[in-house]
């Protein structure tokens, strides 16, 4: 039923709706009672006439009141949806923003991982092909040393330790 729903509307619209279903129960029960008159005076035609103008008259009323709530609801849901479309429009602004940064992001990061693969070794700056010489330095920026760039011609015996010549220069100080 229409009234068991209505506490989860804000509470101008259920406030509203209450009052209105108090009004319309009202009706209700009057119209019930003439009826029971009627049915109890079937004798006397005049007044039973009267009676049912009467109910004739509260129905109209009845449905009056159910317009007037209905138009009520119908502006209420109308300004609900007037608030819903600037909200709507934020929300699919955001979502493309998020797509966007998203990839971006994605971008991003493919880049930084190629930057990792390929990495920058030795004086030269190329990749890391050929025979190369891992620098002992704990803070070494290349790390690996091609063998002709620091002129070596074999690798160094595990044990030796090897610094290029900035981490061999900053162990010494």
């Amino acid at each position: 039923m229409l009234l068991d729903s209505v506490h989860r509307l804000p509470n101008i619209v259920s406030a509203s709706l209450r009052a209105e279903a108090a009004k319309i129960k009202k009706i209700d029960s009057e119209i019930m009672s003439l009826r029971d008159e009627i049915k109890s005076n079937k004798k006397h035609k005049l007044n039973a006439h009267s009676i049912k103008e009467t109910c004739i008259s509260l129905t109209n009323k009845k449905i009056n009141l159910l317009q007037q709530l209905e138009d009520s609801f119908d502006s209420y849901l109308l300004s609900i949806k007037e608030q819903e479309t600037p909200l709507l429009k934020q929300i699919a602004n955001r979502k493309r923003l998020e797509k966007k940064l998203k990839a971006k992001l994605k971008a991003r990061r493919k880049k930084e991982r190629l930057k990792v693969d390929e990495g920058v070794y030795c004086y030269c700056g190329r990749g890391g092909e050929g025979p190369m010489v891992e620098c002992d330095g704990p803070k070494c920026e290349k790390k690996w040393f091609h063998f002709a760039c620091v002129g070596l011609t074999d690798v160094p015996s595990k044990e030796a330790k090897w610094y290029c010549q900035e981490c061999e220069h900053s162990t010494n100080n």
